[in-house]
């Protein structure tokens, strides 16, 4: 009779358990190097600037303000406020891509004293040191506008570029 280590059935009987102790480092090692970045570190700071963020959106909605947003494929912006008294000499306007940070953008519109608020988005061109190019690609882009104070916000979901988009508190 041969010994048990030159039989077939120890081996495959040894074989199974070992290929998931195997997987299952695989598995860890995998784990390890692609760590998940859907929660993270400052969660809690991230929960309280979402309850201010919603604030903002209520003193929006409730002194009733909107606007009027254009945005042109070369970057050019243009908006009037309507509602809520004078804005101040500047918005701010921020464009969140839903699913590539690295196209986020954010400008400063000034004011032209006539409730018109005009900037321009662009962002740097890894290509071209020193260039510039436009944001603005044609899609879905989330877009918040608030005074440089932040009392308030307006906040949609639009297609860019576009011509005459409504802001309006909560939607």
């Amino acid at each position: 009779m041969k010994p048990w280590y030159r039989q077939f059935w120890p081996w495959f009987v040894i074989a199974l358990p070992a290929s998931a102790v195997v997987a299952g480092v695989a598995t860890l090692v995998i784990a390890l190097d692609n760590a998940d970045s859907v929660v993270s570190e400052d969660w809690y700071r991230r929960g309280q600037s979402i309850n201010q963020e919603l604030a903002r959106d209520a003193v929006a909605a409730s002194e009733h303000i909107s606007a009027l947003l254009s945005v042109g494929p070369d970057g050019s912006v243009t908006v009037e406020v309507d509602g809520g008294g004078a804005p101040g000499a500047a918005l701010k306007l921020e464009l969140h891509h839903p699913t590539d940070p690295e196209r986020d953008s954010s400008t400063e519109l000034r004011s032209d004293g006539r409730g018109r608020f005009a900037g321009s988005i662009r962002r740097a061109v890894e290509s071209a040191p020193g260039g510039a190019a436009p944001v603005v690609a044609g899609g879905t882009w989330d877009v918040s506008l608030q005074p440089l104070g932040g009392d308030w916000r307006l906040h949609a979901r639009v297609s860019l570029p576009a011509e005459g988009v409504h802001l309006r508190a909560g939607s």
